[in-house]
C-alpha cells in the first residue's frame, strides 16, 4: 500500500529500500515512494513529494493544476496550505535549505522519524526506517509503562529510544540539522448558533454524503464497506449505496451472542440492499492469525478488536474488493462514547460554587455516618470522582490508577520511569484548543488517543496486512469542520449520546438502529481463553517471554491467568491480551537483539 522512506540532510545517502518503491534524488534529499504521481516540482524549485488520497479544493493533487495551486501556498504558508487539504495523507517538502514533513490532522498515515547528527530520517512504517539504522535501536521503558496505561504507545512516543512517531496534525522542519516541531491544526470550535438545529442536520447529512463521493477511489474500483452494525458504518454504507447501488458491505461476527452483532449489521444491509459478505470467527481461527497480526505491526498494540478488524478485511479482499470505507470517528466527532454522559454528570459537581463545594460537600465526603447508608456511600463515591478534574477523571478505571504502578511493575523498572508522564500529556492536549466546551476537550483528547493513536493505527494497518486500501470518510475536513461549528449542548443534550447525528440521520437510518445500544467492536478473548488451549498456549507464551526482562512484578505475571481461570473471565482477559501481545511482539521481533531492561542494568 502507501509507503514511503527518506533521509534529508548532509551527508547525503541513499536510502536502503525495503521494497519495490521508486526513488528519486534530490539536492538535499534522498526519497523512495510508492505512489510517484504525486511527487512534483514548483516554480520556486521546491520538491513535493505525498502520498494517501489528498484532495487540493476538491480536486486530486495527482493533477498539474491543482499542484501548482498548493504548491503557491506552500510557500506562502505551509500551515494554510495544509490545513487546506483534505483526505488522508503525509507529505515530504525539500529545497536546498530545508525539509518539511507533515501528517494529516488524525496522523491516519503514520510517519516514524528519528534524528542521526545532521540527518533527518522518516519513514511509514516501523522496518523500513530500522533498515537505514547502523545500529539497532534499544526499547524505551516510558513507551512500556504508558503502552500499559494506554494499551497502545501514543504519539509522538514509540516502543523504541529516539524514534518518534508525528502527532496527528504535526509539521516538522529540519533546517541546519535542527528539528522544529508545529501543530499547524488546531480545530477551533465556534459553536455556531446563527444556523437553526434543523439547518445544520440537513447540512451535515449533504456534507457527510459529498464526503463519501469524494473518498471514492478515481479509477473503476471495487468499492466496499466495513459493517459493524453501528450508527457510522450504517450510514456509510448507506451513503455507499446511495451513490453506488450494489455495493456490498462485509461483516465479523462470533458464536458468543454478547459479542455478536450480526443481526443489526443484516438490518442495515437489507435495508441499503447492500449485499453483506459475513464471517463468524471462531476461537482456533483467531489463535492462527495472532502470530501473523504481531509480526506485522509496528509497535506492540493492546486493541483486541484488530483481529475482527482484519478477518473484516482480509473477506473484502477474498471477494474481489480493491477499497473499503470505514466508519471511524462518528463517535468522537459527535459525542457517541458513554463517558461523554458520564462526565456530563460529574461536571455538576464543579460547577457549584466554592462555598457550596467546601461547606456542603466536603462534610458530606468525611461523614462516617453516610458511610453506614448504601446510599450514603453512593454519594461519596459520586463525591469522589467527581472532585478530580478532567481529563484525569476519564483515567478513573485505569488499571494502573486502580491498583497502582507498583501492583504491575518491578521497583528498578519504575525508578527509571516517569509515572506521571500518561496524565501530564492527557493534559497538556486536552488544553490545546481554546475556546473551548469541556466536551469539545473530551472529543480533541479522543481524536488523538482513540482515532490517531488507536483505531485509525489498527484499522490501516489490518487492510494493509490484507493488501487492501482504506479511507474515512467521517474524517473528511468538511465534516471535521463542521462537527466544530455544532453547539456542545446540541451534540450532547444531558445524557443523550449522539442526539444531533441521529436527529440528523433519522429518516435515512433504520429505525430500529437508532434506539440500538452502544456497543463496541471487541473480541471475547477472555471468555474464549478460559477454554481453547491454543489461545491460553499464546498467552502463557508472551507472558513468559517478559517474565525475563525485570519489567513486571514476577507476582502479577504468575497470578494473572490464574485469576482469570478463577475470576471474572473478561476482565483479567483484557489485561491478560495487554501482556500477551507486548510478550509476543517482542519475541518476533527479538532479531533486532534489543536491549531489555535486564540487559541495560548489566
Amino acid at each position: 500500500m502507501d509507503a514511503m522512506v527518506g533521509i534529508s540532510g548532509s551527508p547525503k545517502i541513499r536510502v536502503n529500500q525495503a521494497r519495490q518503491l521508486t526513488l528519486i534524488d534530490r539536492p538535499n534529499l534522498s526519497l523512495a515512494t510508492q505512489q510517484p504521481e504525486l511527487s512534483f516540482t514548483s516554480n520556486q524549485l521546491g520538491f513535493y513529494c505525498l502520498i494517501g488520497h489528498p484532495k487540493w479544493l476538491q480536486t486530486a493533487l495527482t493533477q498539474p493544476s491543482a499542484q501548482q495551486q498548493f504548491s503557491h501556498q506552500f510557500i506562502q504558508s505551509p500551515q494554510q496550505a495544509l490545513n487546506q487539504l483534505n483526505g488522508r495523507f503525509a507529505l515530504v517538502y525539500s529545497d536546498t535549505k530545508q525539509s518539511i514533513v507533515a501528517s494529516d490532522p488524525f496522523a491516519s498515515q503514520c510517519i516514524y522519524y528519528t534524528q542521526v547528527e545532521q540527518q533527518l530520517i522518516f519513514a511509514t512504517s516501523m522496518n523500513m526506517l530500522l533498515l537505514q539504522l547502523q545500529q539497532a535501536p534499544a526499547i524505551d521503558h516510558q513507551a512500556i509503562f504508558n503502552y500499559l496505561y494506554f494499551h497502545m504507545i501514543p504519539s509522538p512516543q514509540t516502543i523504541f529510544k529516539g524514534i518518534y512517531k508525528l502527532k496527528p496534525g504535526e509539521m516538522l522542519r529540519f533546517r541546519d540539522g535542527q528539528l522544529t516541531h508545529q501543530q499547524y491544526f488546531v480545530p477551533q470550535f465556534s459553536e455556531d448558533k446563527k444556523q437553526s438545529q434543523q439547518e445544520l442536520q440537513q447540512a451535515l447529512f449533504t456534507t457527510l454524503q459529498e464526503a463519501v463521493q469524494r473518498q471514492l477511489p478515481e479509477s473503476a474500483e471495487q468499492v466496499g464497506s466495513f459493517l459493524s452494525g453501528g450508527l457510522d458504518s450504517s450510514t456509510i454504507t448507506g451513503l455507499l449505496n446511495q451513490i453506488k447501488a450494489n455495493s456490498p458491505s462485509f461483516s465479523i461476527g462470533f458464536h458468543v451472542e454478547k459479542y455478536n452483532e450480526l443481526p443489526w449489521a443484516e438490518l442495515c444491509a437489507k435495508h441499503f440492499s447492500s449485499p453483506m459478505q459475513q464471517l463468524k470467527i471462531e476461537a482456533d481461527e483467531t489463535a492462527d492469525v495472532i502470530d501473523k497480526i504481531t509480526a506485522w505491526q509496528d509497535e506492540p498494540f493492546g486493541n483486541s478488536s484488530v483481529v475482527p478488524t482484519y478477518f473484516c478485511a482480509r473477506l473484502a479482499k477474498q471477494h474481489g474488493m480493491n477499497t473499503l470505507l470505514a466508519g471511524d470517528g462518528g463517535d468522537e466527532l459527535f459525542a457517541g462514547n458513554t463517558r461523554y454522559a458520564k462526565q456530563q454528570i460529574f461536571e455538576i459537581y464543579q460547577q457549584l460554587p466554592t462555598a457550596i463545594q467546601k461547606n456542603v460537600c466536603d462534610p458530606l465526603l468525611q461523614s462516617s455516618t453516610l458511610k453506614q447508608w448504601r446510599l450514603g456511600q453512593k454519594i461519596q463515591s459520586y463525591l469522589n470522582q467527581a472532585k478530580i478534574k478532567l481529563p484525569t477523571r476519564l483515567e478513573s478505571y485505569n488499571f494502573i490508577h486502580r491498583l497502582g504502578p507498583e501492583h504491575f511493575f518491578t521497583p528498578e523498572f519504575l525508578a527509571q520511569v516517569d509515572v506521571e508522564q500518561p496524565e501530564q500529556q492527557n493534559q497538556t492536549w486536552f488544553d490545546i484548543p481554546d475556546p473551548a466546551s469541556q466536551l469539545n476537550r473530551m472529543l480533541w483528547l479522543d481524536w488523538k488517543h482513540t482515532l490517531a493513536d488507536n483505531d485509525l493505527r489498527k484499522v490501516s494497518s489490518m487492510c494493509q496486512l490484507a493488501n487492501i486500501d482504506v479511507r474515512f470518510p467521517m474524517l473528511d475536513r468538511e465534516v471535521v469542520n463542521l462537527s466544530c461549528r455544532i453547539p456542545s449542548q446540541w451534540k450532547l443534550p444531558f445524557g443523550k449520546l449522539r442526539h444531533f447525528y441521529k436527529q440528523s440521520f433519522r429518516t435515512f437510518l433504520p429505525h430500529e438502529l437508532q434506539k440500538k445500544p452502544k456497543h463496541g467492536f471487541g473480541l471475547p478473548f477472555g471468555i474464549w481463553t478460559k477454554e481453547n488451549q491454543a489461545l491460553q498456549d499464546l498467552a502463557s507464551t508472551g507472558i513468559n517471554t517478559l517474565s525475563g526482562l525485570n519489567i513486571f512484578s514476577p507476582q502479577l505475571l504468575s497470578q494473572v491467568q490464574q485469576l482469570h481461570q478463577q475470576e471474572h473471565a473478561e476482565y483479567y482477559g483484557e489485561l491478560i491480551w495487554i501482556l500477551m501481545m507486548l510478550g509476543l511482539w517482542l519475541k518476533a521481533h527479538q532479531q533486532l537483539k534489543l536491549k531489555t531492561n535486564k540487559e541495560a542494568a548489566a
